[in-house]
């Protein structure tokens, strides 16, 4: 494939944007390469990156209103990775990591002296639904202008993907699911079928396994308190949270922490985040559960031990 990538960007002080068309064009057609020499391939324009409606959102690169860490910051936007409160739910969340689609997402956050927000959605043409969001208040800032009451925030979280692959189908006709754990290669024991033939099928349209969908969904509190702030150049504070899986075969877990933010600069901005964590966590929970790898992770997760065949879906690895 040739690549061609035509576009535009505008970069302003506190607005950017850019827009594009990837292209990637059939040079040379090796379909046949076993039988014949391969052909020119006409540069077509490759039918595997404009076959689903989000692929189309694409033409939209980033479109940028603030930074990240300000008071207002909203981007829709192909490339930045989303990660809401401490990440104990979603960390670096990329929806992009699939060569045969392409999704464009939003970050919105939000913050004054009383409270503030963070959203992301994963997908503005809402064929996929990873939706996450954080609502955090001041309390005490409503009764005093202290700087220690503007200090403590209290947050309510929460996560969810609502079509999630709950499993891997054996075959398109059949709502019969691969097994997750205990899978073993050869023939099963009752049927007769082949297993090591059941995790190959796919869908014709997308390329990805047919699977069937569910809901992972998740709720979280946090309390923060910011107890040395300098400007925009020092911020510490320390934390604790609670997250729990609201789906069957969920669990919990718990974090406490303490976080540093350095920042040098005003036109080059150097970022540095110190940062330690205790974390504990039960059956059916995992840390950063909506990570960079997620959008592959959900179709195949390899735990620490393998006792089957093939590996289980994300929800079958954690959930059972």
């Amino acid at each position: 494939y040739a690549m061609v990538d035509p576009g535009i960007a505008m970069y302003t002080e506190g607005f950017a944007f850019a827009l594009h068309v990837p292209l990637r064009l059939l040079a040379v057609d090796g379909k046949n390469i076993g039988a014949a020499q391969a052909s020119f391939g006409g540069m077509k324009i490759r039918r595997e990156d404009w076959d689903e409606v989000p692929d189309f959102a694409r033409l939209i690169r980033f479109a940028t209103i603030g930074r990240k860490e300000e008071k207002f910051y909203l981007t829709i936007n192909t490339m930045r990775p989303a990660t809401i409160g401490h990440g104990m739910l979603m960390s670096g969340y990329q929806g992009n990591i699939d060569v045969d689609r392409s999704v464009t997402g939003v970050i919105f956050d939000a913050y004054n002296d009383y409270g503030g927000w963070q959203f992301q959605l994963n997908d503005i043409t809402l064929t996929n639904k990873v939706i996450g969001g954080l609502l955090f208040v001041k309390p005490l800032s409503l009764f005093t202008d202290d700087i220690n009451a503007k200090s403590l925030s209290l947050g309510l979280e929460y996560i969810t993907d609502m079509n999630a692959p709950k499993c891997v189908l054996i075959d398109e006709a059949s709502e019969q699911c691969v097994q997750g754990n205990n899978h073993g290669a050869g023939f099963d024991p009752y049927t007769g079928a082949r297993l090591d033939d059941t995790f190959v099928r796919s869908d014709s349209d997308t390329g990805r396994p047919l699977v069937k969908t569910t809901q992972v969904e998740a709720l979280g509190t946090s309390i923060e308190y910011k107890f040395l702030k300098v400007g925009r150049e020092i911020d510490y504070k320390v934390y604790t949270t609670f997250h729990t899986f609201l789906n069957e075969g969920g669990g919990s877990g718990m974090a406490v922490g303490a976080l540093g933010r350095l920042n040098f600069g005003d036109e080059w901005i150097h970022a540095l985040r110190l940062r330690s964590e205790y974390r504990n966590y039960g059956d059916g929970f995992i840390p950063n559960y909506f990570d960079s790898l997620y959008e592959v992770s959900k179709f195949s997760y390899t735990p620490k031990q393998r006792y089957h065949q093939v590996t289980p879906t994300k929800y079958q690895g954690i959930f059972g």
